[in-house]
């Protein structure tokens, strides 16, 4: 229901309240409800799509095995200088267990980094991540993610928002199951950390 204050034309005070009333409606809707019933917060997590035929093309330039592995994606918060919004896939190579390729991802545009394990410390390779993996896309973890608690840290001024698809657990374990790790960190309180099943959308963790 679209906030109208209707104020009684009495002298004087229509001219002082009006201001002050339709600058309430317009706080209030700062969270404005996504189509299903849960607050956005207008907060927005970059969509897979749009960067993902270019992923490939530098994958398949590196290595003709390459596959992607991990996505971070980082949200943008209103009042937070520290957040960002841009997008990282982690390619991995059967072949070389000990270089991985980073893919940065923002405003249009893409970049690739080779990245050298440290000594002892070789990739661990779980299943590759297609495009079409995830029945949840990374705008409806980000409302689950605000749902579990992280909306307590949208207007923080050093908070930071990030979303890891991977089929890797927490203790980066290779897991049958693909998630979304939704985290809202906040320095004092640590913030939320929600683990989302990508095919259901059930809370995991």
């Amino acid at each position: 229901m679209a906030c109208r204050p209707r104020i009684p034309l009495i002298a004087g005070w229509s001219i002082v309240l009006t201001p002050i009333l339709l600058s309430a409606c317009s706080f209030l809707g700062r969270g404005s409800p996504t189509p299903g019933g849960f607050s956005d917060y207008g907060l927005q997590a970059i969509d897979l799509s749009e960067y993902w035929a270019r992923v490939e093309s530098l994958a398949n330039d590196w290595r003709p095995e390459a596959y992607v592995s991990q996505v971070s994606i980082d949200v943008a918060l209103p009042n937070s200088p520290g957040s960002s919004s841009g997008v990282q896939f982690k390619v991995e190579s059967p072949t070389d267990d000990m270089v991985s390729l980073g893919v940065m991802c923002e405003k249009g545009s893409c970049k690739a980094i080779e990245f050298d394990q440290s000594p002892g410390f070789p990739i661990g390779h779980c299943r590759s991540i297609e495009l079409v993996d995830p029945e949840v896309g990374s705008q409806q973890a980000l409302v689950i993610g605000l749902e579990q608690g992280g909306s307590n840290y949208v207007y923080n001024s050093d908070a930071t928002a990030l979303l890891i698809l991977s089929y890797a657990s927490g203790n980066k374990v290779c897991s049958e199951r693909l998630t979304w790790t939704v985290t809202f960190f906040e320095p004092v309180t640590r913030g939320v950390r929600v683990i989302i099943d990508a095919k259901t959308g059930e809370v995991v963790e």
